[in-house]
């Protein structure tokens, strides 16, 4: 009888422990697989992509209103060189006058010539004029003032054409003369390096 009954026990036993373990195992081959399943990432949030800042246009008439409300002359208005652009360079002779319009600016500390005192704020744009001439065109207000200086009255394009190339003609000897001229291929002035050298003379005296 202990004999039967022992047997009946391990009986037992045996088919609890398999109810154990048989409900919660999964077979290998689903754990393979669910092994092999990546899972998955969160995309982007809205917050991760790049904040593109709205470009600001500015508009020339707008930059001259708001400077000239705030007491700037109309001549001088764009004394931030807002509106100030070189002239792209689509010519080796364009190239060369765009390098000594910045040469020039460069000299007067300054980004354009707005920046620059009286009468350089007249200066509109540089261009190549014949060889070793450096063309600069100036506003239509320029012709309408006299300037008084100690060497006699004289146009403000001749000054504006004295005052370019003294600032540039030392560092670039293939420069030759300056001519500033009115829109469009109106009245000229032009000064060369012997005038540039008498100014200095009379400075100096």
């Amino acid at each position: 009888m202990k004999s039967r009954a022992r047997a009946t026990l391990l009986l037992v036993a045996a088919l609890g422990l398999a109810g154990c373990t048989g409900g919660t195992a999964a077979p290998e081959s689903v754990k393979r697989t669910a092994e092999a399943v990546p899972t998955a990432s969160a995309g982007p949030s809205a917050s991760d992509a790049p904040q593109v800042k709205p470009v600001k246009v500015l508009d020339p008439e707008t930059v001259k209103s708001r400077a000239i409300t705030n007491g700037r002359p109309i001549v001088a208005f764009d004394i931030e060189c807002q509106v100030w652009k070189t002239p792209i360079a689509g010519t080796d002779e364009q190239a060369w006058a765009n390098k000594l319009n910045s040469e020039f600016l460069e000299s007067n500390g300054a980004k354009c010539p707005d920046q620059i005192t009286f009468p350089s704020y007249f200066i509109e744009s540089f261009g190549p004029g014949a060889p070793g001439e450096l063309v600069v065109v100036a506003e239509d207000d320029s012709d309408r003032v006299k300037s008084v200086d100690i060497y006699g009255e004289v146009s403000e394009l001749t000054e504006i054409a004295t005052a370019v190339l003294g600032d540039i003609m030392d560092a670039n000897p293939d420069v030759k003369t300056v001519t500033a001229t009115l829109p469009p291929a109106g009245k000229s002035e032009t000064s060369d390096r012997r005038e540039v050298q008498r100014v200095r003379a009379i400075r100096n005296e």
